[in-house]
C-alpha cells in the first residue's frame, strides 16, 4: 500500500515538475533529492516501528548488534523499494500503468 501512495505522489507532482522544469526554475536532480528528503523521515519512522513490533515476537536473536543489523537491512530495503517506486512512477504515463508495472 505504501508504494501506491508513493506512485500517487509522484504522479500528482509530474505536471508541476514539467511546468517548473520547462521554465528552468530547477532541474531533475534537485527535485529528486527534495522528494526523497521529504519522504525519508516517514520511511525511517515506519521501518523502525515495524522492526520494533515484529523483531522480538518472531523470536529473532535478542542481541542488540543483531537487532541493529536487521534494522539497517530493512532500512536499505525500504529506501531501495522507494527508489524503485519513484522510477516506475516516472516512466509510467499514468497511475494505473505505474501500479501495473510495479510487480514486474
Amino acid at each position: 500500500m505504501f508504494q501506491s501512495v508513493r506512485f500517487m505522489l509522484v504522479q500528482n507532482d509530474r505536471p508541476l515538475f514539467f511546468r517548473e522544469y520547462s521554465s528552468r526554475k530547477y532541474g531533475v536532480l534537485p527535485f529528486y533529492i527534495n522528494f526523497n528528503l521529504v519522504n525519508l523521515p516517514y520511511d525511517i519512522l515506519f521501518t523502525v516501528l515495524y522492526t520494533l513490533i515484529v523483531y522480538w515476537p518472531l523470536g529473532l536473536n535478542t542481541h542488540a548488534e543483531n537487532f541493529f543489523k536487521c534494522l539497517a537491512t530493512l532500512l536499505l530495503v525500504t529506501i531501495s523499494a522507494a527508489s524503485y517506486g519513484i522510477f516506475v512512477s516516472v516512466i509510467a504515463p499514468n497511475l494505473q500503468v505505474a501500479v501495473a508495472m510495479a510487480p514486474v
